[in-house]
């Protein structure tokens, strides 16, 4: 694996993010943006430098 993180370690950090008010975003977009890490995370990974 070419990246130092992974996409369940970025969803944790989105969350903590999130919980300690580093981002402001509403509900929706919350969800709508766990949707899409979720979706990501369980493809496999054969792109990432893409993704970045």
């Amino acid at each position: 694996m070419s990246t130092s993180f992974s996409f369940k370690e970025l969803r944790g950090a989105i969350r903590a993010w999130r919980r300690y008010g580093f981002f402001s975003l509403n509900q929706r977009e919350a969800e709508i943006i766990d949707a899409v890490y979720s979706r990501l995370a369980s493809r496999p990974l054969r792109k990432l430098s893409a993704a970045g």
